[in-house]
């Protein structure tokens, strides 16, 4: 079928929803999809297609290789499946899309490749950012829009910007920072910094081979705030061609308030590149999680490959960015920040922003990491506020296979940083937020014996935990 002109947004659009078709639409093309089968030939086309597009697609390394053999182990077998039906060929595709990359989507009924998708909050009267201080001289500096079309209203920044001067600590909020155009604060992260210029990126590769369907997305659909190929060039650079104003060419971050970033789920490219720059060359603490599949720094530029056989469409990012070698040893690959999800919505994060503002312009770390506490052999070797905090231990050496130890912590600290406290304590162990409970979190996986008592003693002393309690747990049992 011919590729139809959509006149909006299409599934990649990262400020706005696809709408969704009626479900009798919905169903209307899925019985046709099942009734259309696609040959052998034509699967071995459509495989082919899909394996250009992952060796292209992705640089060099694991991703590259994990999206091959994904390819090379089930490629052929919907091959030996043919004729296969329509719909039974999406539905595979969809069920591996993490694996393989690229999001496989029927043009008959299009939805939004998110498919965790919550549009960003729309206030247009609201001014793009808000400035305000304390009574303790700590400023707190909202963004709340870095679109290209919001930035004749960044005019005044530079002057209201005048605030931050001689401020005991700064808060960021970019909880609702949507947009991919860093402009609006790049004099400042330069003043902030003292790098000029800035040069937070060192590489932008997107494969000839990959055009044609970046220009076929653009010719499909009315994208909302595309990033500016112009804007993100401007920012490529060597870190040997910045210049630091601080002595002997390294940040004096000392002499700096203290600066606490916050981010969340709408945290898109341009905030991602302004968190990442200040945790790099302004020591900043970045607090919060954002969305790992929407809005990234890393890959943008939409496009559609239509797989001639079957009539699927692939989605997928035909540009990739890739940061400054000192953003990436300090905050990690660029493809992988904050990698856990968003904060649950009712936590309030700025809550703990502000106090880690204040007890670090006072020179004090909080909360405390793990190795600033010893580690007992026992319960009763600890002091004893912290051993009101501790209940269950004896099960590191009474839970017998199958069950294994287990910690529950009840604390206020948002998801990011009790992970953060967590992984500082000698490990790695993982965290879990549970669901429905605001302040309770879960270790699944605890060692027994000595080990384990030396993690429970160290978290039971934390002044920033309010208990931790070791239980059995046993696997899921299978009727």
């Amino acid at each position: 079928a011919p590729v139809a002109r959509v006149d909006g947004p299409g599934p990649l659009c990262v400020l706005c929803d696809y709408p969704a078709p009626s479900s009798r639409a919905r169903r209307r093309a899925m019985d046709a999809n099942r009734a259309r089968r696609v040959g052998e030939a034509a699967m071995r086309a459509d495989m082919r297609a899909m394996r250009e597009v992952a060796a292209h697609l992705f640089a060099p390394g694991e991703r590259r290789r994990n999206a091959l053999a994904w390819m090379d182990q089930h490629g052929p077998i919907l091959v030996r499946l043919a004729p296969y039906p329509v719909d039974s060929i999406l539905s595979s595709l969809t069920g591996f899309h993490s694996r393989y990359g690229p999001c496989p989507r029927s043009p008959a009924y299009l939805r939004h490749c998110n498919v965790d998708f919550e549009p960003p909050p729309a206030d247009p009267e609201a001014p793009p950012y808000r400035i305000a201080r304390d009574e303790e001289g700590v400023v707190t500096l909202e963004v709340r829009r870095l679109t290209a079309g919001s930035r004749p209203e960044w005019e005044g920044f530079a002057a209201d910007a005048s605030a931050l001067d001689g401020a005991t600590g700064i808060v960021l909020d970019l909880r609702a920072a949507v947009g991919s155009d860093p402009r609006p604060l790049l004099d400042w992260l330069e003043s902030i910094t003292g790098r000029r210029p800035l040069a937070p990126l060192r590489a932008i590769r997107r494969p000839e081979a990959l055009a044609p369907d970046a220009q076929a997305y653009r010719a499909r659909f009315a994208e909302v705030d595309a990033r500016d190929p112009a804007v993100w060039r401007a920012l490529m650079g060597s870190d040997e061609g910045a210049t630091d104003d601080a002595p002997d060419g390294a940040a004096d971050h000392t002499a700096r308030a203290p600066i606490v970033a916050v981010v969340g789920r709408h945290c898109h490219a341009a905030c991602e590149l302004v968190a990442r720059a200040l945790e790099t060359w302004a020591d900043a603490t970045v607090i919060g999680g954002v969305d790992p599949d929407h809005g990234r720094l890393a890959r943008d530029d939409p496009a559609v490959r239509r797989l001639t056989g079957s009539g699927i469409d692939l989605y997928y990012f035909a540009t990739e960015y890739r940061l400054a070698e000192p953003i990436e040893a300090a905050t990690g690959p660029t493809a992988e920040w904050r990698s856990p999800r968003a904060e649950a919505r009712d936590r309030d994060v700025m809550v703990l922003a502000r106090r880690l503002v204040r007890e670090r312009a006072g020179g004090r770390t909080w909360p405390p990491p793990c190795d600033a506490f010893r580690a007992y052999p026992d319960r009763a070797s600890m002091p004893a506020a912290a051993r009101g905090r501790l209940h269950g231990e004896r099960a590191l050496s009474t839970c017998e296979n199958p069950a294994t130890p287990a910690i529950r912590l009840r604390s206020p600290l948002p998801a990011s940083a009790l992970r953060d406290l967590v992984g500082s304590c000698p490990g790695p162990h993982r965290v879990d937020a549970m669901p429905r409970r605001r302040d309770r979190y879960a270790v699944p996986t605890v060692h027994r014996g000595a080990e384990g008592m030396d993690l429970v003693t160290r978290l039971a002393q934390n002044p920033a935990i309010d208990e931790v309690r070791v239980e059995c747990q046993h696997p899921p049992q299978l009727h």
